[in-house]
């Protein structure tokens, strides 16, 4: 009986992929806030879209944020981490659900990304429990909370210039 697809399996999973959701984008307000710190330093409008575009602002940038050395490395570390977890996000925010398994009473769920871009290398499908999806979710949580701690020093090192 444990090893069955229950009601109960679905909604914690569903509640996990929810978590993650939220916790992501909680991520991203801190990104954005950096991103237009840069662009008032930079003194442009220009405000990316996409999350490759937003980390290379920033990094491209980040000297010019009034950032201590030691956060200048805790940022372009942050940066890579969320380069390299952006991927995952993108795999199970956009991956079909192609298949799922019961084992030990524990729900896998498979997603697949059907359209990929043509010039970068195929992703593969991902298998994700709901536990998997909490452990990230606490870590975007966690690098969200330093995101905004660092604006928050970036906006106190460039205050709004009053005319």
């Amino acid at each position: 009986m444990a090893n069955r697809l229950t009601s109960n399996k679905i909604k914690a999973f569903n509640a996990a992929i929810g978590h993650f959701v939220l916790e992501w984008a909680g991520l991203e307000v801190g990104i954005d806030l950096l991103v237009m710190i840069t662009e008032r330093v930079l003194a442009s409008k220009k405000f990316p879209h996409e999350i490759s575009k937003k980390l290379n602002l920033i990094e491209s940038n980040a000297t010019r944020l009034g950032f201590q050395p030691k956060e200048l490395r805790d940022l372009r570390a942050l940066l890579k981490e969320i380069r390299d977890l952006a991927q995952i996000r993108h795999d199970y925010i956009h991956g079909a659900i192609i298949g799922h398994a019961v084992a030990k009473s524990k729900l896998t769920v498979t997603l697949a990304r059907l359209l990929q871009p043509p010039n970068s290398d195929r992703r593969k499908p991902a298998k994700v429990t709901e536990e998997q999806l909490e452990k990230f979710s606490n870590r975007f949580q966690q690098i969200g909370n330093k995101l905004l701690d660092l604006a928050e020093i970036a906006n106190a090192a460039n205050p709004t210039k009053k005319i």
